[in-house]
């Protein structure tokens, strides 16, 4: 590892420690600002996404019958016809109208709670509703000044 897995290759005093605790899925962020300001900027930062399969649902989306729309993340827009072999496919009750896509009643597609199946997820993103919350976990810390790391 770059940062050093031992005492001989460390590049700083004490940086071998804290690469020890680098797995999985994991980020470096270099910085000089001080750690208090970087943490409360991060826990803050967070950044909408689409739900994935098995996530738990904190919203009921239903859409509403008649023509069928993007939701709010995407501008409301009519759907364009082109959709209609999937809507069918994921058993959406539609009708095309005037060269329109149309629900012929209202449709939930998810409920507060709900694990979502892949067909609920992919519908979600193909609509543009991001349920889902990205978010950053700061777990450990080397401080340069004072040659040590930590957990938070």
């Amino acid at each position: 590892m770059a940062l050093g897995n031992s005492k001989s290759e460390e590049i700083e005093e004490n940086l071998c420690e804290f690469s020890k605790e680098i797995y999985g899925e994991c980020g470096i962020l270099i910085t000089s600002e001080p750690v208090e300001s970087v943490r409360e900027y991060i826990e803050k930062a967070t950044v909408k996404d689409y739900a994935r399969m098995k996530s738990i649902v904190t919203e009921t989306v239903t859409i509403p019958a008649g023509i069928v729309s993007y939701g709010p993340e995407k501008g409301g827009q009519p759907i364009s016809r082109t959709w209609e072999n999937f809507f069918k496919k994921v058993e959406l009750p539609i009708v095309i109208e005037n060269n329109a896509i149309c629900l012929q009643e209202d449709y939930t597609i998810c409920k507060i709670g709900d694990s979502l199946s892949e067909n609920q997820a992919h519908l979600l993103q193909k609509l543009g509703y991001k349920l889902a919350l990205f978010k950053l976990t700061v777990t450990h810390c080397y401080d340069k000044t004072k040659k040590e790391t930590f957990i938070f």
